[in-house]
């Protein structure tokens, strides 16, 4: 309580200086926190993608053809066949699902109603038991139905309310791309920024082309599939990229070898951090440069206020030299003195970082839509592009408490200093008013 009577009767005296030290750490806080969590949010696990943490991603597959009548090659999504040959069945992975992972536009209507421009997404059943989608009515389509070419879907609750006027679709018929399916569920709908799961409409994955038809080199290979993988606890990221990368191996020195061919690997898969950084089908994403302009961004917008405080906070010291004085020639010692006084700064550096971090999650919800380019995102639809965060996207204690070291470390490098300096002045020079500190 004592540091709040002394803060406050800083105030009083010293206004200009305190209101300062606050605006300063809270716009400080304010740019930090705003990079942070723009540059996080694209990991942070919420409903449907809880997993996130234990998600990883195999989307592409890079080829070259290297024989005299053949010297194409290419990359692209993967076929169902040859994804499960690159990632069925890997240690330490308890599920995996194929899916589409770019959504794709349908036209949907119901029998005798005008048809909607709608998002699609393709999946197996595997899916529904990787992400925690919210039922509101009915079920997911089973692994049989899949396998049977059943064409059935799970729409949202915006989707069934707007084809039917209510959230009971299940059992009832649409039309998708003019063919009927059967809805088996109503799911809540799902944030667009929920680049996994975000779509309108949920149909059962189809199969690759019959082996009886003529396929060319590259549809053995690719097709528009992508590969969810859920990690068994303890399973680092790490031991499933080598044993993928082993397979790529083994193909090379088999198929590849055979057949003048080249497979590429690219890392894959991918954790949520990794696959969220722009990349094309032939190349490896490169975390590192994103994570390192960030530090550099951190580091800056730390040491340019903490320079400013550090100042605002001597000037401050300096008319308290002869109260220090006094509480040294009382007994205090000076450790006590710096601890007494960093406290205080501390308090104040924290009612800052508070503003600083409610300001940064208005200004997160209202305008980060400005710095997603979504042109080129997985999903082309206008809700994608306009979509902003909602709060459990924004407040993760990951962020309050990387929020919280930042309001430590600021305190100490602005504060830490001009303390032990003004605690350092001779009891006897500092009552008697005189100049030595500073000097």
């Amino acid at each position: 309580m004592n540091y709040f009577k002394q803060i406050y009767s800083d105030m009083r005296e010293q206004p200009l200086a305190t209101w300062l030290s606050i605006g300063g750490t809270a716009l400080s806080l304010f740019m930090v926190m705003a990079v942070f969590t723009l540059g996080e949010i694209d990991n942070v696990p919420n409903p449907p993608e809880s997993c996130r943490k234990s998600l990883m991603i195999g989307e592409n597959i890079h080829i070259q053809f290297n024989s005299p009548d053949n010297q194409s090659g290419g990359s692209s999504g993967l076929s169902g066949g040859f994804a499960l040959r690159l990632y069925g069945n890997l240690e330490g992975v308890e599920k995996m699902s194929l899916f589409t992972k770019m959504t794709s536009l349908a036209d949907v209507n119901i029998v005798g109603g005008l048809p909607e421009t709608m998002e699609n997404r393709e999946t197996d059943s595997e899916y529904w038991n990787i992400f925690d989608f919210e039922f509101i009515k009915g079920r997911p389509y089973t692994k049989e139905e899949v396998e049977a070419n059943v064409p059935v879907a799970v729409v949202t609750e915006s989707t069934a309310r707007k084809l039917f006027g209510s959230v009971d679709a299940v059992g009832k018929d649409i039309n998708i791309r003019q063919r009927p399916y059967r809805v088996t569920g109503v799911v809540k709908d799902v944030h667009p920024l929920m680049r996994y799961t975000y779509s309108d409409i949920y149909t059962r994955v189809g199969r690759d082309k019959e082996s009886g038809t003529w396929i060319s080199d590259m549809e053995k290979y690719t097709g528009d599939r992508s590969v969810a993988l859920l990690l068994a606890p303890g399973t680092s990221y790490e031991s499933v990229r080598r044993q993928v990368e082993n397979r790529y191996e083994a193909l090379n020195a088999g198929i590849g070898k055979r057949e003048s061919m080249e497979f590429f690997y690219h890392g894959q898969p991918y954790d949520v951090a990794t696959d969220a950084v722009n990349h094309g089908s032939n190349t490896t994403p490169d975390v590192t440069i994103g994570r390192r302009i960030r530090w550099i961004a951190y580091t800056v917008l730390l040491l340019l206020p903490a320079i400013n405080l550090s100042g605002m906070t001597r000037s401050r010291m300096r008319r308290r030299v002869r109260e220090i004085g006094v509480r040294r020639a009382f007994g205090s010692t000076r450790l006590g003195v710096v601890r007494q006084m960093l406290c205080e700064n501390l308090i104040v550096t924290l009612i800052g970082g508070l503003a600083g971090f409610i300001l940064s999650a208005i200004f997160v919800v209202c305008f980060s839509n400005l710095f997603f380019d979504m042109t080129s995102s997985w999903s082309p639809s206008a809700e994608m592009i306009a979509a902003t965060p909602t709060f459990s996207m924004l407040f993760t204690w990951q962020g309050f408490g990387f929020a919280l070291l930042f309001c430590l470390v600021l305190n100490v490098v602005s504060a830490g200093f001009p303390v032990w300096k003004a605690a350092s002045v001779n009891p006897a020079e500092a009552i008697s008013d005189n100049d030595n500190y500073q000097k």
